[in-house]
């Protein structure tokens, strides 16, 4: 059990693969090239405020998971290892749960990140999807029967919204694929040694280790969530900012004054208003200096309607 503990960095594991097809935002290829042939487990690095946050809140957050699916976690704490063609690989999802030999098993990802509204509406980001269909094939590599993973996210702003789930679609081809393509990677870049050319991730990596860099802390994540729930609140106004107005404009017809009912009290005025716009870039090209004609020969006027509440 200790000699695994001490070689469990040199097994690839579900982080690793983003890395592998240049998809991971906090590692590269040529960072775990190094680790994995590296004699000795890479220094201890001391976790991140996030990193600490993400610990405490996971058990929460995968309960939270599982009231939503109404189920109950069937195994705690499981990692599924297997090896194929000389690699060592493993999988540690958060949450294993179902009816073990009664029904297929789900495999929960729990995350805490301040993307998750980000991720309802535009789906899932390249790294969590590969961590999510890693665990999927580490199930099918040991025979347990999981049908389902499902990524847990919460990320609201002052403990504010709830858990997001959303699940990572997945079948046996699709994994085998993902397997070959670590097999084959570890083949030549681990057992033939072969050198890991510089990939845009590994570039974004090196640029920033380059520049300085702050760390942020709790403070700069509710400051994060804060600004991103407010943008999409921002923008979810405007839009119904703009159906109210349009909906407004055409009650007016022709007409430009709007008045309350049984009153002369003006409500609301729709009128034509004319917006002169002059072409810079055509008076620069003329080669003499600007006369009066001339502005007026590159100034353009359009004409719209302008709604006023008062």
């Amino acid at each position: 059990m200790m000699e695994r503990h001490t070689t469990e960095y040199r097994t690839i594991g579900s982080c690793d693969m983003a890395a592998i097809t240049g998809d991971s935002p906090w590692s590269s290829e040529e960072e775990l090239q190094r680790r994995l042939l590296s004699p000795t487990p890479p220094a201890a690095r001391s976790p991140s405020s996030r990193m600490i946050m993400g610990t405490l809140c996971e058990d929460a957050i995968v309960a939270r998971a599982l009231s939503m699916l109404d189920m109950e976690q069937e195994q705690v704490g499981v990692t599924y290892r297997w090896s194929s063609g000389g690699c060592s690989m493993r999988s540690t999802p958060d949450a294993v749960c179902g009816r073990r030999g009664v029904d297929p098993l789900t495999l929960i990802e729990a995350k805490l990140t301040s993307q998750a509204h980000r991720w309802v509406d535009g789906g899932l980001p390249t790294h969590v999807v590969l961590q999510g269909l890693w665990h999927a094939l580490g199930a099918m590599r040991n025979g347990v029967d999981a049908d389902r993973v499902m990524v847990a996210a919460y990320g609201g702003p002052m403990g504010s919204g709830d858990v997001a789930l959303m699940e990572v679609p997945f079948d046996e081809p699709l994994l085998v694929d993902i397997e070959a393509v670590a097999v084959d990677w570890h083949r030549r870049h681990i057992q033939e040694g072969e050198p890991v050319p510089p990939s845009a991730s590994s570039l974004r990596t090196m640029r920033t280790n380059r520049t300085q860099t702050v760390t942020g802390g709790i403070d700069a994540e509710v400051l994060i969530d804060t600004i991103a729930s407010t943008k999409a609140t921002i923008k979810a106004a405007r839009s119904d900012l703009d159906k109210a107005e349009t909906a407004l404009a055409r009650l007016f017809g022709s007409a430009e004054t709007m008045l309350a009912v049984g009153t002369s009290e003006i409500m609301a005025t729709y009128r034509t208003a004319e917006r002169k716009k002059i072409d810079y870039k055509a008076l620069a090209l003329a080669l003499k200096p600007a006369t009066a004609e001339d502005i007026a020969a590159a100034t353009t006027t359009t004409t719209t309607r302008r709604l006023s509440i008062k």
